[in-house]
Formats: structure tokens, sequence, C-alpha cells
């Protein structure tokens, strides 16, 4: 290769560029060497490369390797609002949800004001890890002291948050009261509580209005098809997915490599 060779150094981006492809094709041990490579070079190691050890950090966190990201998060030298988020993303789909509310504490005395995405990450932490009452906090805190007008991703995981956790009541006054209408994947959320708690009847009426409204993912008609079915609601379950087959939802076939040791 002509990195081990010396004839040229690659700059930051194709790096960047080569942490991205380590993630895509599954090859941590290659995303391990372009670590080592990196602490090597005297120059990435000053400071004024932030995005390219942000990339480095959303490797390993996309990996499950958090061992490794929280040991990168505390070199890092010079650690942006990206960083921050990334290790709390990155907690909280690992399963590390007190740890991320944590690290949210920690950003904050550290001056970094959190944005939307920020507190999507969070939010997802407290949905994962069954934090609803503190959940609610930050979303509260994100519209008034922050000042930030949530998206439906932020509407949807209040949803999910309050589904995981039995509270199929408060979700749907949540989503009745929300400020604007619902969209798919809101109610997809709503109807994806009902159907782990077995309610068959208010997947019902969360199913018509998901057909009615015109913006139903895939993920919402098969999760209805799929209630049906468990009941035994055969025709019912058909009939769902005939209308998939109409109105052209068509199923995106998609692959992954995740390298094995």
């Amino acid at each position: 290769m002509m990195i081990q060779g010396g004839e040229t150094k690659p700059n930051d981006a194709t790096l960047v560029t080569i942490l991205s492809v380590c993630v895509s094709v599954g090859s941590s041990s290659l995303g391990q060497w372009v670590h080592s490579y990196m602490e090597g070079r005297h120059d990435l190691m000053i400071g004024g490369y932030s995005h390219l050890w942000n990339a480095l950090l959303d490797m390993y966190v996309k990996f499950g390797n958090m061992e490794m990201a929280i040991k990168v998060f505390k070199g890092l030298r010079c650690k942006d609002l990206f960083s921050w988020t990334i290790m709390i993303n990155g907690m909280a789909k690992n399963g590390q949800g007190k740890q991320a509310m944590q690290l949210f504490s920690f950003m904050l005395i550290n001056g970094f004001r959190p944005d939307s995405v920020t507190f999507l990450s969070l939010l997802s932490a407290c949905s994962h890890g069954g934090f609803v009452k503190e959940g609610f906090v930050f979303f509260k805190a994100m519209k008034d002291i922050y000042k930030i007008i949530p998206d439906m991703q932020h509407y949807a995981c209040i949803v999910d948050m309050y589904g995981r956790a039995g509270l199929l009541h408060e979700a749907e006054a949540f989503v009745r009261e929300m400020p604007v209408a619902p969209n798919g994947s809101v109610l997809s959320a709503l109807l994806n509580a009902y159907k782990i708690h077995g309610d068959s009847e208010m997947c019902d009426r969360i199913g018509q209005i998901i057909i009615t409204t015109g913006d139903a993912s895939l993920g919402s008609f098969r999760a209805l098809a799929n209630i049906y079915a468990s009941v035994n609601r055969w025709s019912d379950a058909k009939n769902v997915e005939d209308m998939i087959r109409c109105i052209g939802v068509k199923k995106t076939p998609g692959c992954s490599w995740v390298e094995v040791h």
C-alpha cells in the first residue's frame, strides 16, 4: 500500500472516506489499522482535525465497540458538539442510557449547547433505558429552555418511550396533544406500542389512521398486517397486504457485511 510505503500521505478527507468504507463493508480490523496509522501521524495529533477523529469515534460506535469509542473520546484534544453527540448516540444504541444522561450533563458543564440531534440521541437513550420521567423532562427542556422545535423524530421517540414502558394511554394522549398532525413514523411508533402489549382493538383504530393519512411507511403497513395475523385475523391481514401492493409500497432489498473474528 502507498500509505505503508511512505510514497504519499493521505489527507484528512481521504481518511474520513476510508473510515466510512470500513463501516460500510463491516471491516473493524481495517478501521483499527487506520486508527493506528492516525496515531502515528504527528500532524493529525496536534489539533485542527476534529472531523477526522469524530469519524473514527463514529466508526467505533457503529461497530458497537464502546470501550474503544470511550478511549478515543477521552483522548480528543478538541471535543466539539458532534463529538459529544456521537457518544451520547452510541451509548443510547448500546444499552447505556444512564451513562448517556451523565455524559449529557458533562457536556453542558463543558459549555456546549445541545442541538436537535443531540436531544434525539438523548431521548433515544431514555426510551431504550426506560427512563420515562427523565425523557419527558429533556423533551420539555428542549422546547422551553433551548427553544428547539421538535420534529417528527422527536415525537416518535417520545411515543416509543411511553410504549416500551407500557404507558399506552399516555402514548395516545401525547399523540392527540401534538401541535402538528402525526406522520407515519409517529403513528408507527404508537401502533408498535399496542402490538407489543397485545391491544388489537386499539391497533384497529390506529391502523385506520395510518391507512388514511397518506404518509404511511412500509413498516407501518407490515406491523399492521403482522398484528392481524398474530390474532388469526387472516382476512384483515390479507387486505393490508393487498393494499401494500396496490399503492406500490415496495421494500428495498438491503444487505450488510460485518467482519467476524
